[in-house]
């Protein structure tokens, strides 16, 4: 049977099989980057690409159990179509993508990892992308801080900016007005709005629900 050990704040730091405790040596990510044994001996190493392939490894284990994002608990499976076991969700690192549809849709993409940025947001459950990776840039960000923006920008801006040109230009003067607004009350009703306008067709209006609901819950909950 094997035991792992963890920190106070959920990180798994070692593992104990057959009496053999096994200590990890993990990255700014969470990755398990090396193994330790009890003589203090780095036994194995790992790389990792930033959508969870196996890069390169030494040492006698090739397939960890915990490797990529592991000291956050994501646990390889060893099948081929399923890479990762991530609570809510299985995950594919080869197609970089969840493989069952994601709960919280269409606040969330159904199928999409992390936003697209493996390296800056983290999901611990497999339903939301959430949690900043220190020192780097989250797209989530704080917009009373405005980390890695110019111009008086906030990180939310970013979900604005990935908005189709397109489908922003067809509604963009509805929306400016909306998020003018100063009441959240008024300004979530008035984009309710937004998607009744003509211009919208139904795969406009998804791609547009998928980056402003996201803009909007990133602000209202780092500015509450």
């Amino acid at each position: 049977m094997m035991r792992a050990f963890y920190t106070i704040d959920g990180t798994i730091i070692a593992e104990s099989s057959g009496g053999v405790r096994t200590d990890y040596m993990h990255d700014a990510l969470g990755s398990v980057i090396g193994t330790v044994d009890a003589t203090g001996t780095v036994t194995n190493t790992y790389r990792w690409k930033p959508y969870g392939s196996l890069l390169s490894a030494t040492g006698p284990n090739q397939s960890p159990t915990f490797g990529w994002l592991g000291g956050l608990g994501y646990r390889a499976t060893g099948r081929s179509h399923a890479d990762y076991y991530v609570r809510a969700r299985s995950y594919s690192a080869g197609d970089a993508t969840w493989l069952s549809r994601d709960t919280q849709w269409p606040q969330e993409p159904l199928y999409r990892y992390s936003l697209s940025s493996p390296l800056t947001l983290l999901d611990l459950t497999g339903l939301w992308a959430e949690l900043p990776v220190p020192g780097t840039v989250n797209p989530r960000g704080d917009p009373g801080t405005g980390v890695g923006c110019q111009n008086g920008q906030t990180a939310c801006d970013e979900y604005i900016y990935q908005i189709p040109g397109e489908i922003l230009a067809a509604v963009k003067q509805k929306l400016d007005k909306c998020l003018g607004l100063s009441e959240p009350e008024a300004i979530f009703k008035c984009v309710g709005e937004v998607f009744k306008l003509k211009e919208l067709t139904g795969d406009a209006a998804k791609k547009l629900s998928d980056h402003l609901w996201k803009y909007l819950r990133c602000y209202y909950s780092s500015t509450s």
